[in-house]
Order: C-alpha cells, then sequence, then structure tokens
C-alpha cells in the first residue's frame, strides 16, 4: 500500500513525500523521531506531527511537492 504523508517537525518546516506503507505504519515511521533536513550543514529535527492520505495532496501536484521535499530535505535521514 502506497501513503501519501505530510510531516511537520519542531521547526515548523513540513515534508510531503509518499511511503511504502499503511498509514498506521508510515505514522509510526516518521512520528517523534529525528530526522536531518540539513541540505549543505545538519539541521536536526524532531518529527511534530504526520498527516496521511490515500491521495497526494491537492493543493499541490504530487510531483511539485517530491521536487520540493528532495530540494529542502533531500538528505533525509533518520537519526
Amino acid at each position: 500500500m502506497k501513503t501519501y504523508i505530510t510531516a511537520t517537525f519542531e521547526n515548523g518546516d513540513t515534508i510531503k513525500t509518499e511511503i511504502k506503507a499503511t498509514p498506521r505504519e508510515a505514522t509510526a515511521y516518521y512520528y517523534g523521531k529525528v530526522f536531518n533536513l540539513g541540505a549543505e550543514e545538519d539541521n536536526l529535527q524532531r518529527c511534530v506531527s504526520v498527516i496521511t492520505s490515500p491521495e497526494p495532496s491537492s493543493n499541490c501536484t504530487f510531483e511539485d511537492s517530491l521536487n520540493q521535499s528532495k530540494d529542502a530535505a533531500g538528505k533525509l535521514a533518520r537519526v
């Protein structure tokens, strides 16, 4: 199952991405975990909110949000 998520972090940054998981699994993977959102320098942020959906967000195309995620948080690595 593919689940689309919007994850919000402590500093207010958000990412939109997809994960091959159920909504429950996707939430468990992101929520409360620390990720490195830095592109050039480390920027460790804890995920404080996860919104799941079976379809991409309607306010922009999913391709747009994937490109934004790659640019802003392309090195998303769980710490």
